[in-house]
């Protein structure tokens, strides 16, 4: 909605800069309790096998009290934004079907669905991540973990997929920012890779610094993730979340609180 038809406006704010809020803030939280852990709990790096480690997990530094409480309340504040931007990104990339040649229409729907779908999941899975911690039910918080991976995997490859459905033949900018994101995706499942490989090592060959090299690839993965929304959210046109009024509703004394234009 155009701000003009609006009256007592009462927040208008960019959704580029709360996305880039929103995604910064598990980082900084990542690192408060990273440094929180290792001056209030010295036994932070010690896991079921006796071996040398010096880089705790993000599941470790964020399953401790009082770190946990502080990673819960920095997710929420995280996780209730990112369900508005999940849904102007879907918004979007619906509006630009008509553009689409009609042979490739309906696979871009498709791509753009799932993709929708991927980021839903992984938001839950994260929430179940966060408020399910390691040392409260290991089973479950392991197999949302992995969901979490999953779904940030299928997220960045049907996302690069719709992109070259919709833009066949991109300009400088959109080739650029395509190569980028590609990039982080490449990286995302390299360091996956590397995870995989040191969990291996760790679990069932007690290797020394095997476990700091797997919290070493789970610190890149995060930074994946965050990086990797910041630019598709970059990519698209600025909107503004507007709290006002509208002109025929205010006319009628009806009040519409929230409008996304």
């Amino acid at each position: 909605m155009d701000k003009a038809s609006l009256e007592q406006v009462s927040l208008r704010l960019s959704i580029r800069r709360l996305s880039t809020v929103v995604l910064t803030i598990p980082m900084g939280a990542m690192i408060a309790c990273f440094v929180s852990a290792h001056i209030h709990h010295e036994d932070i790096n010690h896991t079921w096998c006796p071996v040398y480690n010096f880089i705790p997990s993000v599941s470790a530094i964020t399953g401790v009290s009082p770190e946990r409480y502080l990673w819960r309340l920095c997710m929420s504040a995280h996780l209730v934004p990112r369900c508005l931007i999940a849904a102007v990104c879907y918004n979007h990339f619906t509006r630009l079907l008509d553009g689409v040649p009609a042979e490739r229409r309906r696979r871009y729907d498709q791509l753009v669905r799932a993709g929708f779908w991927a980021n839903v999941t992984e938001l839950a899975s994260l929430a179940c991540c966060t408020y399910v911690s390691n040392k409260e039910n290991y089973p479950v918080h392991e197999k949302a973990f992995s969901l979490f991976l999953f779904s940030c995997f299928v997220y960045m490859v049907v996302s690069l997929a719709a992109e070259r459905e919709a833009f066949p033949a991109m300009t400088p900018s959109q080739r650029s920012s395509h190569r980028w994101k590609a990039f982080v995706a490449v990286l995302y499942v390299s360091l996956i890779i590397g995870l995989l490989y040191y969990f291996w090592k760790h679990r069932f060959y007690c290797e020394e610094l095997a476990f700091t090299w797997f919290s070493f690839c789970e610190y890149g993965i995060c930074a994946c993730i965050m990086v990797y929304h910041l630019l598709v959210i970059y990519d698209i046109p600025e909107f503004w979340l507007t709290v006002g009024v509208p002109l025929p509703a205010a006319a009628n004394g009806i009040s519409a609180p929230l409008k996304v234009d």
